[in-house]
């Protein structure tokens, strides 16, 4: 059986695991959240993947911060 390593980076979240993400963004009105929750599926580059309800998510690295536990 061959075993497969990868690094993780940083704060990486385990495959599979149950996760939360958060951007702010500046609007007119003052500043304004977005949440994005889901399982882990990898990191890419830099970006975060995860899949919600079944879909494959995007999410850059430099605009989304996972949410503590």
């Amino acid at each position: 059986m061959t075993e497969r390593w990868t690094a993780q980076a940083g704060n990486a979240p385990h495959i599979g695991e149950r996760v939360q993400f958060i951007r702010w963004a500046h609007t007119a009105d003052g500043w304004t959240s977005e949440i994005r929750s889901g399982r882990y599926v990898r990191l890419d580059g830099d970006d975060w993947v995860v899949d919600v309800l079944g879909e494959e998510h995007r999410l850059p690295r430099s605009e989304w911060s996972q949410c503590a536990k």
